[in-house]
């Protein structure tokens, strides 16, 4: 079954924008350190932790962008900011893949991960790194947009052991899950032809199109030319923080119930 695990939104390198982000976002209930998450040699990526899932926010603090993803230090330094990457969860990886490449899809795999990846997680004492224990793969930017579809694999316990790390947490403040994301597309018979690569249970709905996952759902739209966004629900217990939003670009959050 697919899981919605993150999402990566490209932001700013400014002090004061990440500032002013983080005095909103405590009263909504999300914990947010712009100074903490992963770390590499021209990139800072920093986490808002909901539940077992998170918006990564990641920011270049050199133009060569070391270690981030080069076709995403491209974009950066071309002036993309926004959702780069939205990131599925599953057991079946390797099926995945092979059904991928029998529809001809552009897959991108990653460097083998090395580095000090989420706080050292996996690193041992002596600070001597570590295989990440996950496999990723990313897919093409859906038409009309600059944001792809990638599908992780978790090895072992390792998903477990890095729910330990994700902290704070929104999920202490009773929001618990994202458990919608709503992607309104520009291009919406060439983005749903190529999503429809992508998931094969993807269901029409009149003026919406679905995919169910676990805990969570993904909904596609059709906007106006050039309107590329975002859109996720999280679940919320405690009343006082429901109807609480924000924005990062073009990326919007509201809690819901």
């Amino acid at each position: 079954m697919l899981r919605l695990n993150h999402l990566i939104v490209h932001i700013d390198n400014d002090e004061e924008i990440l500032t002013g982000l983080k005095k909103e976002l405590y009263p909504q209930g999300y914990p947010f350190n712009p100074e903490s998450g992963e770390k590499g040699g021209g990139y800072q990526a920093s986490n808002i932790w909901i539940g077992k899932q998170y918006i990564q926010l990641v920011r270049l603090t050199r133009e060569a962008g070391t270690g981030w993803e080069e076709r995403w230090v491209k974009a950066y330094n071309e002036g993309h900011r926004g959702p780069v990457a939205l990131i599925i969860a599953t057991h079946r990886l390797d099926e995945l893949r092979e059904g991928f490449e029998k529809q001809d899809l552009d897959i991108q795999i990653p460097k083998k991960a090395s580095s000090k990846d989420i706080i050292g997680l996996f690193t041992d004492l002596l600070g001597i790194t570590k295989q990440a224990p996950w496999k990723i793969l990313y897919l093409p930017s859906i038409p009309g947009t600059d944001m792809e579809i990638g599908f992780i694999e978790y090895q072992g316990n390792a998903e477990e052991e890095l729910a330990e790390i994700m902290k704070p947490n929104s999920a202490n403040n009773g929001i618990t899950s994202i458990n919608r994301a709503k992607i309104y597309l520009p291009q919406w018979e060439e983005g749903m032809e190529y999503l429809g690569k992508i998931f094969p249970d993807l269901k029409d709905s009149k003026s919406q199109y679905r995919i169910r996952m676990l805990d969570s759902e993904l909904l596609f739209f059709r906007s106006e030319p050039g309107e590329f966004g975002v859109k996720l629900e999280t679940s919320c217990e405690k009343k006082d923080l429901v109807g609480g939003k924000f924005d990062i670009e073009n990326l919007s959050v509201k809690t819901t119930g």
